[in-house]
């Protein structure tokens, strides 16, 4: 707010001691208001023989006619990563993807066009989502499942998200597009690892693409369900095979399951 004394009219107060007051006893304070200079919407404060002028929060100066880079003057204006743009009169928030709101305050619900199956729970995220599978069930979109570079766009805007899809103003002077991946996990399809296909100490891996399971096998087995026991002996002519066998050696007992030894042991 600024004070601000122009060469005002006496109004007929040329008999009043004070400056700014008229009347028979120079009881009326005159008022300075009308004609002001105030500039941008500000709003005119009669005082004593001056105004003054107060500014809305984006302009500054005693007539308010200076622009406020609320950019500068307030760091945290826009949230969550947003780029701050001024102009005049005011700003903008570029947001990042998953953010949306004047400030980039406001938490886009992806789950809102999600499509989770059977009984799944959709887990919103920043710029994602999730499904939350009920036991038994997997499977992940493929349509979704890929590297994508978007269509040509307008040349003042950049594709910031996958889905939903949404461009932001960048004032830029040549079209620009943005690789992104995106893999939904939908819980359409029927998980088989909880048939227990792979045989024991075996990890088993289902496949989102097409339910289709992959056993990890312990170490010693092999095979598609590693139930297939690898004969290490084959793999060299020094060694001896020795199962469930209580072995002395060097004053110590072990028990050595599934293990090949040193021909050395059996001396």
């Amino acid at each position: 707010m600024g004070l601000f004394s122009p060469d005002l009219p006496q109004h007929d107060a040329s008999a009043c001691v004070s400056a700014g007051f008229r009347g028979k006893n120079c009881e009326e304070n005159i008022d300075d208001c009308p004609g002001n200079l105030c500039l941008n919407g500000a709003t005119c404060v009669d005082d004593v023989n001056r105004y003054s002028c107060v500014c809305p929060p984006t302009y500054t100066g005693e007539l308010c006619e200076q622009d406020v880079d609320e950019c500068a003057h307030r760091p945290s204006v826009c949230q969550n990563g947003a780029t701050c743009t001024n102009s005049i009169g005011g700003y903008s928030c570029i947001c990042v993807n998953g953010w949306t709101g004047p400030d980039c305050s406001v938490n886009i619900d992806d789950c809102a066009g999600a499509a989770c199956f059977n009984g799944a729970t959709c887990i919103d995220r920043v710029g994602s989502f999730y499904c939350r599978c009920t036991p038994g069930k997997t499977g992940m979109d493929i349509n979704t499942l890929l590297m994508e570079k978007p269509p040509s766009v307008h040349p003042t805007e950049i594709r910031t998200s996958i889905s939903p899809s949404s461009a932001v103003e960048l004032n830029t002077t040549s079209a620009l597009a943005n690789y992104a991946t995106e893999a939904g996990l939908l819980c359409h399809l029927d998980d088989a690892c909880t048939s227990n296909p792979c045989h024991a100490d075996a990890i088993c891996d289902t496949s989102p693409i097409n339910g289709s399971y992959t056993c990890s096998c312990a170490s010693g087995y092999k095979g598609v369900d590693c139930s297939e026991d690898i004969d290490e002996c084959e793999q060299g002519t020094s060694f001896r095979i020795l199962l469930h066998t209580l072995s002395i050696h060097e004053g110590r007992s072990r028990m050595i399951v599934g293990s090949c030894l040193p021909a050395a042991w059996f001396n």
